[in-house]
């Protein structure tokens, strides 16, 4: 009775999950019924009509003999060993202390002396209840004392917002504008507005990139000295790794030469190695080397 009191109080047209999903499970069950009633009609047998509709033989049979289409009855709520100890639960779940071990033993030295999977079974409804919500505040028991009930009218729950990865915002950092759509320009403002050394190392990564994709070799020691002065440890450690190979860093400016189709052959190579390791020795591995030439 407490339940249909709550249904009846609330907005028509808003359902909890939970009755919507025993609408849609009610919905089926009526189809099923439907479809034996009329399968029966025209003269199927128990035994046919079980195994079309995938269902078992006294299933069929119940729908068949039923004058009307059988609700599936609740039977009422017997309580719980745990019951008494609901209300202190929740009191201390509201109160911050979502360790379950230690409410546990609380509940312990107040008396439980039921199983620890019961009292699992409560904490992990009350966890749901709690994420679902987002608030433990205005969690309460509902009318029995059996389980944790929510309140019908309840502000929408904020939609969280995906963390952009350090991997994405590096390759933004160091991308074009040009060649980015709006909405990547758009995290890019995000990101240098987040703070100022965000900002500092996009535009100290954009003038590398510039600079390297317009040959410009004689601004190379600037950007070192200002990569250097910049105060962010991690372009004054690239700009000291860049003056240890200064020579071949400088080349890449000028030279039209690359290392990059050695390395596209070699990673053939170690392809080749992992697709045959353990299974030939290194003849075959030449051959089919030799065979992609």
């Amino acid at each position: 009775m407490p339940q249909a009191g709550r249904r009846s109080s609330r907005q028509p047209g808003t359902l909890s999950a939970a009755e919507r999903r025993s609408q849609v499970s009610r919905v089926n069950r009526y189809a099923r019924y439907e479809a034996v009633r009329e399968l029966h009609q025209q003269a199927f047998s128990d035994r046919e009509i079980a195994r079309r509709m995938k269902l078992s033989r006294p299933k069929v049979h119940q729908f068949i003999v039923a004058e009307a289409f059988p609700e599936i009855s609740r039977p009422p709520y017997r309580g719980s060993i745990l019951d008494p100890y609901k209300p202190y639960i929740l009191q201390r779940w509201q109160g911050g202390c979502w360790n379950g071990v230690q409410i546990y033993t609380e509940i312990k030295e107040r008396g439980y002396a039921g199983s620890d999977s019961l009292f699992r079974l409560f904490i992990r409804d009350l966890r749901k209840k709690h994420q679902e919500v987002g608030t433990s505040a205005v969690l309460t028991l509902d009318a029995s004392g059996a389980t944790v009930d929510i309140p019908d009218s309840l502000p929408p729950k904020p939609c969280p917002k995906a963390r952009m990865s350090p991997t994405r915002a590096s390759w933004l950092c160091v991308s074009q504008p040009k060649r980015l759509d709006e909405k990547q320009l758009r995290q890019v403002e995000l990101i240098q507005a987040g703070h100022a050394d965000l900002d500092t190392a996009y535009q100290i990564s954009q003038a590398f990139v510039l600079m390297l994709a317009e040959g410009q070799e004689q601004d190379l020691d600037g950007w070192l000295r200002q990569a250097e002065q910049s105060g962010i440890a991690e372009l004054k450690t690239f700009a000291q790794g860049i003056r240890l190979d200064y020579a071949a860093v400088r080349a890449a400016f000028t030279s039209p030469w690359s290392q990059g189709q050695v390395e596209a052959q070699v990673n053939c190579l170690k392809l080749q190695k992992r697709i045959v390791f353990g299974r030939a020795n290194f003849d075959l591995l030449r051959l089919r080397v030799l065979c992609r030439v």
